[in-house]
């Protein structure tokens, strides 16, 4: 299995071990349990056999890309930390794939999982599940506009991003899934991300509302988005 898995994932792997056997461990708990089930990829150059490079697992963590960006990580203390349910689910889907938990969305089309794996992996979608303040600048990227953006420009960036959720949460719920994997990718969008993705759909068009009124008014179609 190591083989298959992502940076990310092997470390999350090694944090579904250390949950299971402790509950709560320490960023350096999982340093070491890293370096020793994965020495080649987390031993420090040129010293790999004796030394853990601890900066690359520690950066796989931090950020909204990281581990905890990904909501599988949950800070609970000063350099503590925890595995949420949706690591353990994640985990789970890979170290048991085929087991009718999750499924594989290759019905959708490509440019709903293009949009989809935009949506998921944004700095808005990462930052709002850790309740991180948003800036217009996440906004405009979670929906592929710009502040030149036209009025049509961002209907349609918003209805695109809704109907492709809903396209998602149709195929879990037509399937009787709990996880859908998009095509391509390793990602894996749960029934708690889709709420969570609707959420912040909700939530952005509140916070910037006054941000949003100018691009409504803005008809110009030739202006670039």
């Amino acid at each position: 299995m190591g083989n298959e898995l992502t940076v990310p994932e092997r470390i999350l792997s090694c944090a579904a071990e250390l949950d299971r056997e402790r509950g709560t461990f320490t960023a350096e708990d999982l340093v070491v349990r890293c370096w020793e089930r994965f020495p080649d990829t987390f031993g420090l150059q040129g010293y790999a056999d004796k030394h853990p490079d601890s900066n690359r697992i520690l950066t796989n963590i931090m950020g909204t890309k990281g581990l905890r960006g990904k909501g599988w990580l949950r800070k609970v203390a000063e350099k503590q930390y925890r595995l949420t349910e949706v690591g353990r689910q994640a985990i789970q889907i890979r170290e048991t794939p085929g087991d009718g938990n999750s499924y594989r969305a290759a019905s959708l089309t490509k440019s709903s999982s293009k949009l989809l794996e935009r949506l998921f992996t944004s700095r808005a979608f990462g930052k709002y599940r850790l309740k991180e303040e948003l800036t217009f600048g996440d906004l405009c990227s979670f929906w592929n506009i710009s502040p030149r953006s036209n009025a049509n420009q961002l209907n349609v960036a918003v209805k695109e991003a809704h109907a492709a959720i809903s396209a998602a949460d149709g195929l879990l719920v037509s399937k009787g899934a709990e996880v859908l994997v998009l095509p391509g990718t390793t990602i894996h969008v749960t029934k708690s991300d889709l709420l969570t993705a609707r959420s912040l759909q909700k939530h952005l068009l509140e916070a910037f509302a006054s941000e949003l009124d100018v691009i409504r008014r803005r008809s110009d179609e030739r202006l670039p988005r």
